[in-house]
């Protein structure tokens, strides 16, 4: 398993760095970057989620319920699912693309706004019930990681 590096999960920390080496430097957290980077990053990590733990992915898909679940639950048309993927997807291409230089990899364990977008993906045509949002979330997982 690959270590997660200060940069990954905190950019603009390092002393010195590209990132904190102008006017604002030892100011805060992330004093270093600029706003539209600080959430392009955000949105990237799924708000940080791609942080936390040594499975980012998994956590990133079971936080990702969060937006997905009431959508499947109050069964939204699925018309209206496949939109807000699509959304989520161009959103998050989007940040990834604006944030990438952020990271000291090509593809960043971090960065899961993927695993939101595939979520969305598997819950187009779910019934609106728990069990299938379950059934739904472990076999996206299982797949996931197998590919």
């Amino acid at each position: 398993m690959k270590a997660k590096s200060r940069r990954d999960c905190h950019p603009g920390l390092e002393p010195g760095s590209r990132l904190n080496s102008h006017p604002g430097e030892g100011q805060g957290l992330d004093a270093g970057l600029r706003q539209h980077d600080k959430l392009a990053y955000l949105i990237a990590t799924f708000f940080k989620t791609g942080c936390i733990g040594p499975a980012p992915g998994t956590l990133g898909s079971l936080a990702s319920l969060i937006i997905w679940a009431p959508i499947v639950l109050w069964d939204v048309h699925y018309g209206l699912r496949l939109f807000a993927v699509i959304l989520v997807f161009l959103i998050g291409w989007r940040a990834f693309e604006r944030s990438k230089h952020l990271f000291s990899e090509s593809d960043p364990k971090e960065v899961v706004i993927d695993e939101v977008a595939g979520m969305g993906i598997a819950l187009i045509y779910c019934p609106p019930t728990w069990y299938w949002i379950l059934i739904a979330f472990v076999l996206f997982r299982i797949f996931d990681i197998l590919k």
